[in-house]
């Protein structure tokens, strides 16, 4: 059967039932009826199928993330799953690519799911042009952030301390002798790029060093931009002798960097863990985060939400990173 087909069957208008056909089922009772009546009575075999398939009682989570070859997200969703797929729950998996543009066409296009929840890491949250919390709050169904925030929202958030642990990791430089530290940060449009810069200032300022901005190079969290600023940084400052990278895969493109140049060694510390980072020889020394708990703990609040029937209160839950340095060092 045609659109205009069932819509003239039914009475109801072509643009709903290709919403509901598109899977936005959260219409009115009465209307998916008799539109169930409609199509049950036609011999259109795969019409019937996918009103089926639509309409049956699905629980889905949609979960957002920025980079979906980053290990810490694939580390991120590895907790989602150990804790929805105990209660049969789908997942959609959908990566934004680090694109305001392409998160605002992904929750514009999650409007036409049938969800119980969306775990997401938001892209920006300082983009004055970006309505996150207005694209969010229109999915009417709970939302947690994970990792990073969107400014001025009230949505459930799992986060790190990035300032104390950006903080330790530039001490423990400053306690291996070091005092002209370049930073490689994230971009200042996220949580985790302004907390991580501000640790690498209070580290200095509490050490009695002063902070020469010109050190301090703004990334974007890919392996690109760690590569392209390690070299820029040492070529205009060939005094510095350690760097504070802001991410993991930054940290891969600032250790490719060094070993493309010739002369001193330049110590590097990296906020997060990959396992290829560790297994080097002799290794570096990581901020460490729990990030399969954080993906436990954001499923874990999905859960409550879908559970709760009365009064919400919002949770906001900080976990706290470690230094994780090589093996031998241990």
């Amino acid at each position: 059967m045609t659109l205009k087909e069932l819509s003239e069957a039914t009475g109801i208008s072509i643009a709903t039932i290709s919403r509901i056909l598109n899977g936005q089922t959260n219409c009115t009772p009465d209307k998916l009826k008799k539109l169930e009546a409609v199509i049950e009575s036609s011999d259109d075999r795969k019409l019937q199928a996918r009103f089926k398939a639509i309409t049956e009682e699905r629980k889905i989570i949609a979960v957002v993330v920025p980079d979906i070859t980053n290990p810490f997200f694939t580390d991120v969703l590895k907790g989602i799953r150990s804790v929805l797929n105990q209660y049969d729950f789908e997942l959609i998996i959908m990566d934004s690519e680090e694109s305001v543009a392409k998160e605002v066409n992904i929750l514009n296009t999650l409007k036409f799911f049938n969800l119980q929840g969306v775990i997401i890491t938001p892209v920006s949250d300082a983009e004055e042009e970006f309505p996150a919390e207005n694209l969010l709050g229109a999915l009417h169904v709970p939302v947690v952030l994970v990792d990073r925030d969107v400014r001025s929202s009230s949505f459930d958030g799992v986060f790190i301390h990035n300032e104390l642990g950006a903080h330790d990791g530039v001490m423990e430089l400053i306690r291996n002798g070091h005092c002209n530290i370049g930073l490689i940060a994230g971009p200042v449009s996220s949580k985790p790029g302004r907390e991580r810069q501000q640790g690498y200032i209070n580290a200095l300022r509490e050490a009695g060093i002063a902070v020469n901005p010109d050190y301090i190079m703004p990334g974007d969290f890919s392996r690109q931009s760690g590569f392209g600023l390690a070299n820029l940084l040492l070529d205009n400052h060939p005094e510095i002798t350690a760097i504070f990278s802001s991410n993991n895969l930054m940290t891969i493109g600032v250790l490719q960097a060094l070993r493309q140049r010739d002369g001193k060694e330049i110590e590097v510390i990296g906020f997060d863990e990959i396992s290829d980072l560790m297994e080097q020889n002799p290794g570096i020394t990581v901020v460490q985060r729990p990030t399969k708990e954080m993906g436990e703990a954001a499923a874990r609040i999905i859960l409550e939400h879908c559970n709760c029937k009365g009064h919400w209160t919002n949770r906001r839950i900080t976990l706290i990173p470690s230094l994780l340095r090589p093996k031998s060092e241990k």
